[in-house]
């Protein structure tokens, strides 16, 4: 499901982010943000199983987390929070439609 692998791509790229950021205030900034995502994939994952469909980790989703971060983690601090808000609201554009569409 897209918004499962969604989340596990978020997972990669704030994991990779935390352990380059820059100050303790980023860090715990960067956490908070992990934590969320990491409840969201533990809340999906029985939906999922409901519907019969896969749980397992996209490993290529995994890997366009990390080469995401590898992109934001060189933007000075206020740039980056600017392009991880337009990554989250292509992300959540993203979900939006495909909700949508299961409603018919």
């Amino acid at each position: 499901m897209a918004v499962y692998q969604g989340e596990v791509c978020g997972d990669a790229l704030l994991s990779a982010l935390l352990a380059t950021a820059a100050s303790p205030p980023h860090r715990r900034q960067v956490a908070k943000m992990l934590q969320r995502v990491s409840e969201a994939n533990v809340r999906l994952r029985p939906f999922l199983a409901r519907l019969g469909l896969s749980e397992v980790e996209d490993e290529s989703a995994r890997a366009g987390g990390r080469r995401a971060a590898q992109r934001l983690v060189t933007l000075p601090w206020p740039d980056f929070l600017t392009a991880l808000g337009a990554e989250i609201e292509a992300y959540v554009e993203r979900s939006r439609k495909i909700a949508e569409r299961a409603r018919g």
